[in-house]
């Protein structure tokens, strides 16, 4: 069986939790059909003998790839290998830009009429098949409407809306699309993505220690018509309610595996809330990059997890640990 992740994108899934989210026919997965093209094309350049196919298509597709590269590194375009730089003259154009999308389900706060105490109704706008069970835990639910009443009782807000998935475009990228879901429901369980969120705090002792912080996130809300000055104060846009971790100082945790950071979640702090963890309101230009975090089911706390280090730091954590060396008892390296 293949197991086709191709709308797995903002967090690490098992194949197992695929299985049990729904069948892959219900998701777009053509663009991840498409990316096999190429290498299809490469495999029928080779001698198609069986012995030797495996090393035979392995060498088409360097191939392919080295003329790729040349021919990028001829028309001077976007290369690659050099994301941050985007090699075009100041007087070209750069690539054009899509702003963020929010996409459904939505669930639509509406102020109720006939209470005047920033009483708000919800309702789950969408076809999808069991809709009756799309509804934030209780922690989530109690911090969206807090904010709805505030709004309502110092800005008149009587309205906005909560949605389940966020794309982001690159710029850099052609076609670059990154989805995010907030999802209290999708065939029959909970799928709520991770990602790497800036929550550096300027008055704090160490300014640059929250810069890169693994957060679930439990929902994305449009907050992009609320007034400037505003009950929450925060700036008018989209904002995303995450559950941010927090480093985890013990010493078996952090040094068991290079390739995990451990990290664990706060409770809440508000009071009756405290089986529920601790959450906080971004804004999604707060977010740096995608994640992948696995529970640490080993671990006693029902709050711990594993973050997987990006693969793109291996090569470096690998040259790292090559270059430390390791001396014996007699004082001798024994790289």
């Amino acid at each position: 069986m293949k197991y086709n992740t191709a709308n797995f994108h903002g967090t690490l899934h098992m194949p197992e939790m695929a299985l049990n989210l729904c069948a892959f026919i219900y998701f777009d997965t053509g663009s991840d059909e498409s990316h096999h093209k190429k290498d299809k094309k490469s495999a029928k350049r080779t001698n198609k003998q069986l012995d030797t196919f495996d090393i035979s298509h392995a060498n088409k597709v360097v191939q392919r790839h080295a003329v790729e590269l040349a021919m990028e590194e001829i028309s001077g375009t976007v290369k690659r290998w050099k994301y941050y730089q985007r090699g075009l003259d100041e007087d070209e154009p750069g690539p054009e830009f899509f702003p963020p999308t929010l996409k459904a389900p939505v669930v639509r706060f509406t102020h109720d009429d006939g209470h005047n105490d920033g009483t708000f109704q919800y309702k789950t706008c969408s076809r999808m098949v069991g809709v009756e069970n799309y509804s934030y835990d209780s922690n989530t639910l109690a911090f969206i409407l807090d904010m709805a009443k505030d709004l309502y009782e110092h800005d008149g807000v009587e309205s906005f809306e909560a949605y389940g998935t966020l794309d982001i475009f690159s710029p850099t990228c052609e076609n670059a699309r990154q989805h995010f879901y907030a999802k209290p429901y999708c065939e029959g369980k909970p799928w709520n993505d991770w990602a790497m969120f800036d929550l550096r705090d300027p008055e704090a002792n160490d300014p640059e220690a929250r810069s890169r912080v693994p957060a679930q996130i439990k929902c994305f809300l449009d907050f992009s018509k609320i007034p400037a000055d505003n009950a929450i104060m925060k700036e008018p846009g989209f904002y995303a309610i995450v559950e941010p971790t927090f480093p985890n100082p013990a010493y078996d945790e952090k040094w068991w595996s290079r390739l995990f950071d451990p990290c664990f979640k706060k409770p809440c702090t508000i009071p009756g809330f405290g089986n529920h963890n601790y959450q906080e309101l971004v804004n999604i230009e707060k977010i740096v990059d995608t994640a992948a975090v696995v529970p640490d089911h080993k671990n006693p706390n029902h709050r711990a997890f594993l973050r997987m280090v990006p693969i793109s730091l291996w090569a470096d954590m690998f040259e790292d640990w090559i270059m430390e060396g390791q001396e014996d008892d007699d004082g001798h390296n024994n790289h």
